[in-house]
């Protein structure tokens, strides 16, 4: 007679939560090692070790199914994360060479990245051969994305490809450059204009195409918590859609364009339950709009948290992110070089975060379960305080007017702020880790003269509509004093060398 797993389980007693509990005190030796079993977020979610059956069975969200409200397993007619790989466009041709590798070993998707879109000739190389409805081709081309989706428009009917067959998107969000810069490109009521012609071009023209991104990771970059990254984020798409709305479009309508951009970090459980939680509270404000169109999820590796010494580890890094993208069913997953940092990555980085999201995906077979976070404890706890942290701070915003309100109060900057300053003071105490950096470093390791990069920041105008958030990553300020000193020891090195002049 064969012999069931239920015929195994019951040889075993029936134990509860506390039973467990008093298992775990009986095993610790310290009190700080029992203290140890209770975590606070960045964002002040109060979170245990241990969750059982119990704490979830009167969970709403857990008796949905995959693509039934409110969401949290996945909306309705996902396909899977897709790999948009991110290709740095300093040299126009070597960057559609990439690309075009790229695209023939794993990448679904390309991601133009750079300053500048260049000149009419340097363009046209950086598309050549590239069928945006083959695969979607993405651009974050700096002050150019203002005006990219007519140059590309223009530059696709010349070549003959069906704009209504294009996918993709540009990376055009006036409040993203509102929120780095302190300023918009434009007047605020010519901003309102372009939202308004980019839009009347993409609905009468690009029906697949994406023109207006809410790049959530740009308060993630700067320090806040997970919670807070979402609540800020939809707080920009709603301040988006009512402008939208206003002029007279459908809220349907701006929502198929439109594109969130979240992080993906270091944190792996909370990575995937972020994906989780901003869909449930991106279905009350759907709701709330009438709508039953979705906007696309895009997953982006953290900049915060990667490091400038012992880069490698980035590597390692970039696996859990890409990890969690998928876990947690983002729509898309953006990979960025270990390297990026430091140098232009070249054809080993570029192969390395494409081969390590094969391997997750080809030989580990992660993409194969539908929903694999359902049921897990701490996961769906997790995902339910989430959402109702970054609900509390999204409707704190909607009170105070909205999102370019609360910019113009501080009210935004001052939490990220704040989030940001008690990451770097946990880092700093070496309770926030980041290996090779701030534990396990490597005391021999030298970048003086080897860093050939310099990450290109906005620039900053001359007078403020709001105060500016700028990109940080963790370690900042210990890379600046580890460089300064290789500086000063290789001056003394040079000065005591009799032939120096």
């Amino acid at each position: 007679m064969e012999t069931s797993i239920h015929d195994i389980l019951s040889g075993f007693e029936p134990s509860d939560k506390q039973a467990w509990a008093e298992a775990v005190k009986k095993a610790v030796r310290k009190e700080e090692e029992l203290n140890a079993l209770r975590h606070e977020t960045t964002d002040g979610l109060q979170l245990v070790a241990l969750y059982d059956q119990e704490d979830t069975k009167a969970l709403p969200h857990t008796q949905a199914l995959p693509g039934e409200y409110p969401y949290a397993g996945g909306f309705p007619g996902f396909t899977g994360t897709k790999l948009r790989q991110r290709i740095f466009t300093e040299k126009f041709m070597l960057a559609n060479q990439q690309a075009t590798e790229a695209l023939q070993n794993g990448a679904d998707e390309i991601e133009f990245s750079g300053d500048s879109a260049g000149n009419e000739r340097e363009f046209g190389t950086l598309l050549l051969g590239l069928d945006p409805a083959k695969n979607p081709l993405h651009f974050q081309l700096g002050e150019n994305n203002n005006s990219l989706l007519f140059i590309l428009s223009s530059e696709w009917e010349m070549k003959g490809y069906d704009l209504n067959k294009a996918q993709g998107s540009v990376y055009f969000s006036p409040f993203d450059r509102l929120v780095s810069t302190g300023s918009y490109d434009y007047s605020e009521a010519d901003t309102r204009k372009l939202l308004k012609a980019n839009m009347d071009l993409l609905l009468s023209s690009m029906p697949k195409f994406r023109g207006l991104s809410v790049p959530g990771v740009r308060f993630a970059n700067a320090g806040a918590g997970d919670a807070t990254e979402l609540a800020l984020a939809c707080s920009m798409a709603v301040e988006y859609l009512d402008i939208l709305t206003d002029q007279g479009f459908a809220a349907d309508d701006v929502l198929k364009h439109m594109q969130f951009h979240i992080s993906s970090g270091s944190d792996y459980l909370s990575s995937i339950a972020k994906w989780r939680a901003l869909r449930m509270v991106w279905a009350n404000i759907s709701e709330a709009f009438g709508a039953t169109v979705f906007p696309h999820f895009n997953a982006v590796s953290s900049e915060f948290n990667k490091s400038l010494y012992d880069i490698h580890n980035n590597m390692l890094r970039l696996t859990s992110e890409s990890m969690s993208a998928m876990l947690g069913k983002a729509d898309s997953f953006t990979a960025i070089p270990y390297n990026d940092r430091m140098d232009l990555p070249d054809a080993f980085s570029y192969r390395n975060t494409r081969n390590i999201w094969n391997l997750l995906k080809h030989e580990s077979h992660l993409d194969a379960v539908q929903d694999p976070a359902a049921g897990a404890y701490y996961l769906e706890i997790l995902t339910i305080k989430m959402a109702e942290a970054a609900w509390q701070l999204f409707t704190a915003i909607e009170k105070q007017g909205g999102f370019v309100s609360a910019l113009q109060n501080k009210f935004i900057q001052g939490s990220v702020e704040k989030q940001y300053t008690l990451q770097l003071d946990a880092f700093r105490k070496g309770t926030q880790v980041l290996v090779g950096t701030n534990k396990y470093p490597d005391k021999h390791e030298k970048l003086s003269g080897k860093i050939l990069r310099n990450v290109t920041k906005p620039e900053l105008g001359e007078q403020f509509a709001v105060m500016p958030l700028p990109a940080r990553y963790l370690s900042e300020t210990l890379d600046e004093q580890r460089l300064k000193t290789e500086t000063q020891e290789l001056r003394k090195e040079a000065e005591a060398d009799p032939d120096f002049e």
